[in-house]
């Protein structure tokens, strides 16, 4: 392994960390200098397109995470992270779509699991969203609370 290659992930590392303690700023300067340096770098794209959305800056954090997706096609979690956004945008048509993306790699991604039946559920398509749920219910005992959760939500739109 080359320095370079080291030194970048020890910086994804320390962005990561960052990102995880809400410190959105520092996030972003760290994963903004590796892609000034290697605009390929797909992780540190996506790193920043998540601080840049917890900033506020939907817009541009979507940029980003669309840029992600587009580096490395095969990460589930970038398909996932970007469905969230869209869906806080209300864009449920293409969080959909990237949450079906995301569970066509990972069938059990959990979070694309619960993205998606919100998403349905948005769209007034509450069978659909429904059994969703009872899979997330079905697929493991730690997604009941999850999955009841949601099918409050759901029980509270459908009435």
């Amino acid at each position: 392994m080359t320095q370079s290659v080291f030194d970048a992930r020890a910086e994804l590392d320390r962005a990561t960390q960052r990102l995880n303690e809400g410190k959105y700023a520092e996030c972003a300067a760290i994963c903004g200098a590796i892609v000034a340096r290697d605009a390929g770098n797909a992780v540190a794209t996506h790193l920043l397109g998540l601080a840049i959305k917890e900033t506020g800056d939907w817009e541009q954090g979507e940029r980003w995470l669309r840029l992600s997706v587009q580096l490395d096609p095969a990460r589930a979690e970038f398909k996932a992270n970007l469905g969230n956004l869209l869906r806080r945008r209300q864009k449920f048509r293409q969080a959909e779509n990237f949450y079906r993306q995301a569970l066509e790699l990972a069938p059990q991604h959990e979070a694309a699991r619960r993205g998606l039946a919100l998403t349905l559920n948005d769209l007034g398509r509450f069978v659909e969203a429904e059994v969703l749920v009872r899979e997330l219910m079905v697929a493991d005992e730690r997604n009941v609370a999850s999955a009841r959760s949601i099918q409050a939500s759901l029980d509270r739109s459908s009435a």
